[in-house]
């Protein structure tokens, strides 16, 4: 295995416990990498490896996924935020370029607005603007997500007997129909995710942490402020197609075209012909991302 899929990990106390913090890279100015609500610090593999020699590149597993499964509650926005804020700390760096794909946008969009001494530049991907209207107080959102992610949530109750048998439920996602879209970052990134042993493997995703994650990007009050109370430059990075790969993506052009009118401070880019998941998990789509950030650092201040 080369080393791009095999990051050195550390360890960050939180409230609670330690935080598993992935780095690509030992020079250079602090690219900080928030993984979706599912996933962990093993999205980032293709997208570290673009900018190899020329940045920090760190990624935590937020609490509840990866390294980092058994930190308890509270989960939500907030609380990653101040778990990202303490990894900035236990590296004494002041200020990094937030880089966040899927819900990790929207935590990337709180800790701008509650920290933006410690924000530079936010680089959005497919995420950090609120794509739902809050709901009624009664409406289950373990079925609004059970909708939204599919196969994503619904393998956090499964076992599998081998790696292959995980392999092959992953390669029937939908967002894996593409070609090239099971590449060895998508295989690295699920063998990280599993534990046990087999027949009894199973994800180190903590279910209780999706749910309560789930319920604050529908309710929270601060997500939904967050990107209109945002003064650095942000860039909104979007793919076409959809979760599940619909053909319509979480932020269509008519929605990105609104985005912009309304955030002066906002730039949109659009990556031809991926999907949620592959806007970072495939070569292409890494690299569209890599040249975004090298154009937040080129802009940061010194």
């Amino acid at each position: 295995m080369t080393d791009w899929l095999a990051p050195e990990t550390f360890e960050v106390p939180v409230a609670g416990g330690n935080l598993t913090v992935a780095r690509w890279g030992d020079e250079g100015p602090v690219i900080l990498a928030i993984h979706g609500i599912t996933a962990s610090h093993m999205q980032w593999p293709y997208v570290a490896r673009e900018l190899q020699g020329e940045a920090r590149f760190i990624a935590p597993d937020l609490r509840g996924r990866g390294g980092s499964r058994d930190l308890p509650g509270p989960y939500g926005m907030n609380a990653h935020a101040d778990d990202l804020v303490a990894v900035l700390d236990h590296l004494d760096v002041e200020r990094a370029v937030v880089v966040g794909h899927s819900m990790g946008g929207f935590v990337a969009a709180v800790m701008a607005m509650h920290h933006p001494d410690r924000v530079s530049s936010l680089v959005l991907i497919d995420g950090g603007f609120p794509l739902l209207d809050a709901p009624a107080p009664d409406v289950d959102v373990e079925q609004i997500l059970h909708l939204m992610l599919g196969p994503s949530i619904e393998r956090c109750e499964m076992t599998f007997d081998s790696f292959d048998a995980c392999f092959d439920f992953w390669k029937q996602h939908p967002a894996m129909q593409d070609e090239g879209a099971w590449n060895e970052v998508f295989q690295a990134y699920v063998t990280y995710d599993l534990m046990g042993e087999p027949p009894e493997l199973r994800s180190k995703v903590n279910l209780d942490a999706i749910l309560g994650d789930g319920r604050d990007t529908l309710v929270s009050e601060d997500l939904r402020a967050a990107p209109g109370n945002v003064r650095c430059p942000m860039v909104l990075i979007r793919a076409p197609r959809g979760i599940l790969n619909e053909p319509k993506g979480l932020y269509p052009d008519d929605v990105a075209t609104q985005l912009v009118a309304s955030h002066d401070n906002l730039e949109d880019v659009l990556v031809e012909d991926v999907n949620h998941y592959t806007v970072v998990t495939s070569p292409r789509g890494a690299k569209v991302v890599a040249d975004r950030i090298r154009h937040a650092l080129d802009r940061a201040p010194v």
